[in-house]
């Protein structure tokens, strides 16, 4: 009987981290659709050219992988949900519905944002719920899953609280600039034409941008040096208490890279990428931070 629990609850361990693996995958690719201009590929919704199986070729390839991509997302979010509500306790049946809610929502408006023909709002709205649906998956893998766990104390988590309502809050006006247009309004560092703030809207949007990238990188570097000083982390914490400061600064340069090689899509792909890694390298680090109150 005890080998049999342990058995069920490896594998809803392995299928929340496969969630999260799986999450992140379709946000790339996402992002790679959106790069190469595929995203009016397929008009339609849910067929692509009135077909479940069209021909693989020029942006297709990009949009309709994509689409087949979310599909195993979805069926990886209900079989999740459905293991969890015979496994888990009751915050992770309650975060594992939550999870299948987002992921409905997620489809609503990736499919809106196709027959509405990219409205920016509605992708902003896309890409918003795509990473507070992240977040709640890495919150259940790292209940469920066998991460090391850091002892803090309450100031510690709210640090860590802060940290990734600023990423998550700057991610959302990355997308913004992206959707409006506005990645490469500046094309000169650290300044925009050769002022620190423009007369043009979309410059003035870049800026706003920039500065609150310099934000992010001052909260995460210090939510991750209070974690680390508090936490102590030994063995094989280390990596998962320093992943955050080690991401924002990747991130960070990443962001000038774009600018100045002219935001090629494999850097930009990768600027997305990395900012995705660094909401859920926080929100991970704070749900395997225990108060000093709690058992180790």
């Amino acid at each position: 009987m005890v080998r049999a629990a342990v058995s069920r609850a490896l594998r809803l361990d392995r299928l929340a981290i496969g969630a999260v693996g799986a999450t992140l995958a379709l946000m790339t690719l996402g992002s790679v659709v959106h790069g190469t201009g595929s995203s009016l590929a397929c008009p339609d919704w849910p067929l692509c050219h009135g077909s479940a199986l069209p021909a693989m070729t020029g942006g297709v390839q990009f949009e309709h992988s994509h689409r087949l991509a979310a599909a195993a997302v979805v069926v990886l979010t209900i079989a999740l949900a459905v293991a969890a509500w015979r496994q888990s306790d009751r915050l992770e049946r309650r975060l594992a519905l939550a999870a299948c809610g987002l992921i409905v929502l997620q489809a609503v408006l990736g499919a809106a944002t196709v027959l509405m023909g990219l409205p920016p709002a509605v992708s902003v709205a896309h890409l918003a719920t795509s990473m507070a649906f992240l977040a709640v998956l890495v919150v259940l893998a790292g209940r469920l899953g066998g991460f090391p766990r850091s002892r803090a104390d309450a100031a510690t988590r709210t640090w860590l609280t802060i940290a990734a309502m600023v990423v998550y809050l700057q991610i959302l006006l990355g997308g913004v600039v992206r959707h409006m247009g506005a990645a490469l309004a500046c094309p000169d560092l650290p300044s925009c034409a050769g002022s620190m703030w423009p007369v043009a809207l979309l410059q003035r949007l870049h800026m706003v941008h920039r500065a609150g990238a310099l934000v992010a990188l001052v909260v995460v570097v210090a939510a991750t040096l209070v974690l680390y000083r508090k936490a102590q982390p030994v063995g094989a914490r280390h990596a998962l208490v320093l992943a955050p400061a080690v991401l924002v600064l990747c991130q960070g340069a990443l962001g000038i890279a774009v600018v100045s090689t002219g935001a090629p899509l494999a850097i930009v792909t990768a600027h997305h990428a990395t900012g995705a890694l660094l909401l859920a390298s926080l929100v991970l680090a704070w749900t395997t931070c225990r108060s000093e109150s709690q058992g180790a």
